[in-house]
């Protein structure tokens, strides 16, 4: 999933604010991979502390974070969903 992403945010960026391709490609992967980094290191270390006291903090842990992450997941395909049924039906783009 995040290599999709990876593929397609840099396009939006262009699209969306004018940026060069090369700016667009900067910026799509820094911040995410930044946020990635940290996001993991924060997620690690607390699930290093709490298995002092709960052998399984590693997958609760996970699991929370899979679990907060999906109502996220469902809006934003629900907003592109909204985004794809704007365009216009023709004959030639049909299924």
């Amino acid at each position: 999933m995040q290599w999709i992403f990876f593929a397609w945010f840099p396009t939006f960026l262009q699209d969306r604010f004018g940026l060069s391709m090369a700016e667009s490609g900067w910026n799509g992967t820094l911040f995410i991979q930044a946020s990635a980094i940290a996001g993991i290191l924060a997620e690690g270390a607390l699930a290093d502390r709490l298995r002092r006291r709960w052998p399984a903090a590693r997958l609760y842990v996970a699991a929370t974070g899979v679990l907060l992450s999906a109502p996220f997941a469902l809006r934003r395909s629900r907003k592109v969903d909204h985004l794809c049924s704007d365009r216009v039906t023709t004959p030639r783009n049909r299924i």
